[in-house]
């Protein structure tokens, strides 16, 4: 009995870690307000008034903007609740999500 409560614990306590992962999907906007970039789940978005597909592989962030011919490649990470994401020189855009 005292296993099963133990592996009842883990199962809560994983699931709990699992549904708190943070996720690139939604609006996000610099403070100012002049640069937005919205990712939907199905792998497509909008940086300001620009459609794009993209992919995620870890906190690797490749985007495809129409008529390019490479993706813009970059890293992307959560700092408390805002996503930070590194322009084409490496320095760090500081999002916060917007309200849906």
């Amino acid at each position: 009995m005292h296993k099963v409560k133990i592996i009842l614990v883990i199962l809560i306590l994983l699931l709990i870690v699992g549904c708190t992962k943070k996720s690139i999907v939604g609006s996000w906007a610099t403070e100012d307000g002049n640069d937005i970039y919205i990712f939907n789940t199905d792998g497509t978005g909008k940086h300001n008034d620009i459609s794009f597909t993209y992919t995620v592989d870890g906190n690797n962030l490749e985007i495809y903007f129409p008529k390019t011919t490479a993706p813009f490649q970059t890293s992307f990470e959560f700092k408390n609740d805002n996503l930070i994401i590194k322009n084409s020189i490496e320095e760090e855009i500081v999002y916060i999500k917007k309200e849906e």
